[in-house]
C-alpha cells in the first residue's frame, strides 16, 4: 500500500529539537499537541482502536495497511507528530506471561489463567507466547513500513503490580501484601526485570525507525522514554507503595532517558510523598 504520511523530514527536525528542549527545562512556551483529519476523505477500513480486537490470523502486513490508511488522512499541528500506538490493552505484559486477554471493543481485561498460591507463583520470559509474538511481529512491520515516517509506540506493558494482580488476581494480590509480602517483593522484581527485557528488544526494533520514541500517552522522546504506571496503587497505602512500587519505579527512571509517571486517580495524590526518591 502506498500512502503518503502528511509530516516531513523538517517537521522531524523540529519535533526532536522542541521536545528535546522541553525534557531539558528549556523551552520557552507548553508544548501543544493538536490532530485532525482531512476532509473529505476516501472511506477508511476497520481499525479498532484495540488492535487486539483484530484476529491473531491476520497478516501483520494487512493489518498495518488499515492502520496506515487512516494515518494518511491525519494532520499534525504544534508539537503533533504521527505515530502508531500497538495498543494490547493496558498491561499487555500479562498476556506475554500467561494470563488470559479477553479483548472487547471499549477496552482490554486480563485474569489468571490458573488460581496459584503466590508461593507456588512464578514468571518467565516465553518466547513462544502468541500475544508476545503478535506485538513484536506488528512492530517490525510497522517499523519497517514507516522507517523515517512515524513513531511506532512501545504497547502498554503496564506497571509491576498491576502486572501481578492480573496474574494473581486483583483481591488475591491485596491479601498477599499484608499475608506473604515476601513474596509479593520477589514476584514484583522478576516483573521489573522481565519489563525492562522486553522492553529492551522492543526498543532495539523501534529505535531503528529513525524517529525517536513515544509510549500510549502522546509524548516524545529522542531516546528511551514510557510513561510508568501503577494503577493499582490506588488501593494501597504509601507504605505499601514505597516497599513493592518505588524499587520498581527506580529501577525503570534508571533505564530510561525519560521518564514520566502517570497518577491515575486522585487516591494516587497520597504516593506523591514518595516522588522525591525518584531520580530527575
Amino acid at each position: 500500500m502506498d500512502a503518503r504520511i502528511a509530516f516531513r523530514e523538517e517537521d522531524w527536525v523540529r519535533i526532536e529539537r522542541d521536545w528535546s528542549a522541553w525534557w531539558a527545562g528549556a523551552l520557552d512556551r507548553p508544548l501543544l499537541v493538536l490532530e485532525g483529519v482531512a476532509r473529505p476523505h476516501p472511506p477508511l477500513p476497520d481499525a479498532p482502536g484495540f488492535v487486539s480486537n483484530l484476529p491473531l490470523e491476520i497478516p501483520a502486513d494487512e493489518v498495518v495497511d488499515r492502520y496506515e490508511a487512516h494515518l494518511s488522512v491525519r494532520r499534525y499541528y504544534g508539537d503533533a507528530f504521527p505515530k502508531w500506538w500497538i495498543n494490547f490493552g493496558p498491561g499487555i505484559m500479562a498476556g506475554f506471561l500467561g494470563s488470559r486477554v479477553h479483548s472487547v471493543p471499549e477496552t482490554v481485561w486480563f485474569d489468571p489463567s490458573e488460581t496459584k498460591d503466590i508461593r507456588d507463583l512464578s514468571v518467565r520470559y516465553d518466547v513462544t507466547n502468541p500475544w508476545w509474538i503478535r506485538v513484536r511481529e506488528l512492530t517490525e512491520e510497522a517499523v519497517r513500513r514507516w522507517k523515517g515516517q512515524v513513531v511506532v509506540s512501545h504497547t502498554d506493558m503496564g506497571g509491576n503490580l498491576d502486572i501481578l494482580a492480573s496474574l494473581r488476581g486483583t483481591e488475591g494480590l491485596l491479601l498477599d501484601l499484608v499475608e506473604f509480602p515476601e513474596e509479593v517483593d520477589r514476584l514484583a522484581g522478576e516483573i521489573t526485570r522481565l519489563w525492562l527485557g522486553y522492553y529492551e528488544e522492543l526498543h532495539a526494533i523501534i529505535s531503528s525507525g529513525g524517529v525517536g520514541t513515544s509510549c500510549w500517552a502522546t509524548v516524545w522522546s529522542p531516546g528511551k522514554t514510557y510513561m510508568l504506571q501503577s494503577d493499582f496503587a490506588y488501593m494501597i497505602s504509601p507504605a505499601m507503595f514505597e516497599r513493592f512500587v518505588v524499587p520498581d519505579l527506580r529501577s525503570c527512571c534508571d533505564f530510561l532517558d525519560h521518564g514520566f509517571y502517570h497518577l491515575d486517580g486522585k487516591e494516587q495524590i497520597r504516593h506523591l510523598i514518595c516522588s522525591w526518591r525518584f531520580p530527575g
